[in-house]
């Protein structure tokens, strides 16, 4: 069959002196009769006596577990047999010694508790517990009061005093309170920390301390009441039934570090914070957010990386195109016309790269640089038409031996070209690169340079120059040759006093140096003409000076 429980609430917190057990014990054998019961649980101290004292009338020989019973208070009838249970340990020693754990500064302790039945039985075993403390704290005992004067009292303690509250059912005006909620209130107006060992308290103001857990007490006794339905007689116990139990917010409140705590002690209540709360979203938004991040990053790039290429692309097509219209021009170009179209792809070079100067030179045995062609964007002044090749003894040298001469900031040529580092900043060049080819035993070269600004000669655009200066050069190869074919057909082999005379000519903002045999250029010009001379500057480089044609 199953197992049927009975529940009798005899409210003996109500007397105050002797409980009437004379009428109790009637209504509980008329209630009774007739009923076999097997085990009888009594709770607290009054109740286990009232059990022990009527079993031979209510429920003879059946056993008694009894649940949160003060040794002291239950000393009388504690030799009785077929009875066992858990003990309740009222830890005002070990509490306290936490509390001066906690707060060493400490001098005082008051104790307090209420007045009724059982709170006379926390205030004796406080006695008891706390009389050694004597030479090392002040101990005051609050009890008997009515509860505005403890109140009042608590309120008014010392930063060096700590306060234990014990159970507190009535007050010296015999009014009735619920423990939990009196501690609270108690807690609530007290200057010093409050610690107690009631666990209703601690969530309610107490700091915390060495803690009658009545759940445990509830779960050990059933534990021993199934025992003693099985046949077996365990002895009464304490075990388990207290614990170390602390409020973390009371600890924040009066700035008690957790880390004082005793070991093994729980702390309860930590304020939650939105990280406690949401973390888990938190983390998964974070990981949502930086996929996308990544993603968009990713896609960021690619699309930079494209526009590159795109740009790279689009820039190496106009390279190209150029490149094949100036090959074009000149496959089909007589030699008489080659002049014009040489200064015209200079022009078309320095606009699509964005330089500011271009010129065709020869480096000539006679130690001077002869520009042949040349074109220098508007506002900025044209180049020397001859230069000694002395004034850049360093660049003259690499040209003359093959190499490209690549220079990205003049004003960073080492020491050894300081001559030409001179020269180039008295012509105003920032940046210069120069490709030489040979053509007819002279060494020649087109060089492109800036004025404005400093520009970087990376491989690829080197390459592409190169490029260029072949066209150039094929050009002058084939004009080489037809004049050589046309000396060798002269008689008495003359050479045409006309066929490899140069004389410069310029257009505004576009210098071009013709052949004296050569017709006058069909593109029309951009302004004025201009006469170009030279001079020499104070640092020896020769610099150009412009006027107007009159």
């Amino acid at each position: 069959g199953g197992v049927y429980f009975y529940t009798e609430f005899l409210d003996v917190s109500l007397f105050i002196d002797n409980v009437p057990q004379r009428e109790l014990r009637d209504l509980l054998i008329r209630k009774y009769a007739g009923r076999r019961l097997d085990l009888v649980v009594a709770v607290s101290s009054r109740g286990l006596r009232i059990a022990v004292q009527n079993r031979p009338v209510l429920f003879p020989g059946v056993p008694i577990v009894f649940v949160a019973v003060d040794p002291a208070a239950a000393a009388d009838v504690a030799g009785e047999s077929n009875l066992t249970g858990t003990w309740l340990k009222i830890g005002w020693s070990s509490t306290l010694d936490i509390a001066m754990r906690l707060q060493p500064a400490a001098r005082r302790a008051v104790v307090v508790t209420g007045s009724g039945a059982p709170d006379r039985v926390w205030m004796a075993a406080a006695k008891a517990q706390l009389t050694p403390y004597q030479n090392r704290i002040g101990l005051t005992y609050l009890s008997d009061l009515r509860f505005a004067d403890v109140l009042t009292r608590v309120a008014a303690l010392g930063r060096d005093t700590v306060l234990l509250v014990g159970a507190f059912t009535r007050d010296a005006d015999n009014h009735d309170f619920v423990a939990a909620t009196a501690a609270a209130e108690i807690a609530r107006a007290a200057s010093v920390p409050t610690y107690s060992f009631s666990e209703p308290i601690i969530g309610n103001g107490a700091v915390g301390g060495d803690v009658v857990d009545f759940r445990n007490h509830g779960i050990r006794a059933a534990e021993l009441a199934a025992r003693v339905l099985n046949g077996e007689r365990p002895a009464p116990t304490a075990e388990g039934t207290n614990a170390l139990v602390f409020d973390a917010r009371q600890l924040k409140r009066w700035s008690i570090d957790e880390a004082r705590l005793p070991p093994g002690s729980i702390v309860r209540f930590h304020e939650t914070s939105v990280w406690d709360i949401y973390k888990r979203y938190i983390f998964g938004t974070a990981a949502v957010l930086l996929v996308q991040s990544g993603l968009i990053a990713g896609l960021v790039l690619n699309r930079a990386q494209r526009r590159r290429a795109q740009a790279a692309l689009a820039e190496r097509l106009r390279f190209e195109t150029l490149l094949a219209e100036l090959s074009a021009v000149f496959a089909t170009l007589g030699t008489n016309q080659m002049d014009a179209a040489i200064a015209d792809g200079l022009r078309r070079i320095v606009v699509a790269l964005d330089l500011d100067r271009a010129a065709l030179f020869a480096l000539r045995a006679s130690d001077r640089v002869e520009v042949v062609h040349a074109w220098t964007r508007d506002g900025i002044a044209p180049r020397p038409v001859t230069t000694a090749i002395a004034q850049y003894p360093w660049i003259a040298a690499r040209l003359r031996s093959g190499e490209i001469v690549s220079i990205a900031a003049a004003a960073d040529l080492p020491d050894e070209a300081s001559i030409d580092r001179s020269c180039l900043a008295e012509l105003g060049v920032r940046s210069l690169l120069a490709v030489p080819f040979t053509v007819g035993g002279v060494r020649w070269a087109v060089g492109f340079s800036t004025v404005r600004a400093e520009r970087a000669w990376p491989d690829v655009l080197a390459q592409r120059l190169r490029l260029v200066t072949e066209v150039f050069a094929n050009a002058l190869e084939r004009r080489h040759a037809e004049q050589a074919m046309r000396e060798s057909s002269t008689s008495g082999g003359c050479t045409s006093p006309a066929a490899g005379s140069r004389t410069p000519s310029t257009t505004a903002g576009s210098p071009t140096y013709t052949p004296t045999t050569a017709k006058k250029p069909s593109r029309p010009s951009a302004g004025p003409p201009k006469a170009t001379r030279h001079s020499r500057s104070s640092t020896g480089c020769d610099a150009p000076t412009a006027s107007t044609a009159g």
